[in-house]
């Protein structure tokens, strides 16, 4: 959801609260959808619904092993704070799909586990320099987390010169 991005806080919470509802009728149609279970636990966050959210995600993950499924367990454990249950998946989520680049709480967990030595060295490796906005950001958030502000200034800069108007518009 692009929710995060609305003109007021009033819609995007209205949005939120839509899709969550949308969500919850997908799992109780098809409770072994395990694309819609992981879709209703990251809504169920927006509701800070965390047990919900626990369940489905590790509910998904039963019914289909996915970088999304894991991405999306991943991110909620760490907002949980079960960082060292969300760093434990991103073994198996580079064995699921070694060529997708980082997790999207990749950088997030190192950072909270204070491996930024480990964090700068990831940074190093293919994967994290494929183009793409979903790897760009990622780099972007690693760099916030590494304290490095020339480093975040200049992917910013870069960022803003970008065709893809989302990373262009968020960079500026």
């Amino acid at each position: 959801s692009g929710s995060w991005v609305r003109p007021t806080p009033a819609q995007g919470r209205k949005e939120q609260d839509e899709a969550y509802a949308m969500a919850q009728k997908a799992v109780k149609l098809d409770p072994d959808n395990g694309a819609a279970q992981s879709v209703f636990a990251n809504l169920a966050t927006t509701q800070h619904k965390w047990a919900e959210a626990d369940a489905a995600s590790s509910r998904a993950l039963d019914l289909v092993l996915t970088d999304v499924t894991l991405n999306q367990r991943q991110l909620i454990l760490l907002r949980m704070g079960r960082l060292a249950d969300a760093a434990a998946l991103s073994a198996k989520l580079e064995q699921v799909s070694p060529s997708s680049g980082p997790g999207v709480a990749t950088a997030s967990i190192a950072a909270a586990l204070g491996k930024l030595d480990e964090l700068r060295a990831m940074m190093q490796r293919p994967e994290w320099v494929q183009p793409g906005a979903r790897n760009r950001l990622i780099k972007l958030e690693a760099l916030v987390h590494l304290g490095e502000p020339a480093a975040v200034r200049s992917e910013l800069e870069a960022m803003s010169t970008q065709p893809d108007r989302f990373l262009s518009e968020f960079a500026k």
